[in-house]
């Protein structure tokens, strides 16, 4: 499956996923540098869909805010 990711680097608050008109919105501390934003909407796609961080790859969008994933379930 596939799934749009509208990611906001440098949240002041906690990381979360949310689920709006079909584009997940996720929040994180992380810095939009060297790709560690990628890395933890990674982790935190992972712990939302309950599954390994393999799971989730990243396809379109490395420097985008807009981003797509493809989750294994």
């Amino acid at each position: 499956m596939t799934i749009s990711v509208r990611v906001k680097p440098n949240a002041k608050h906690q990381q979360s996923v949310v689920l709006q008109e079909d584009v997940y919105i996720v929040t994180t501390r992380a810095a939009a540098i060297e790709g560690k934003a990628n890395v933890a909407v990674q982790k935190l796609l992972a712990n939302h869909f309950n599954i390994p961080k393999t799971n989730v790859r990243l396809i379109r969008g490395t420097t985008a805010r807009i981003k797509t994933f493809e989750i294994v379930l």
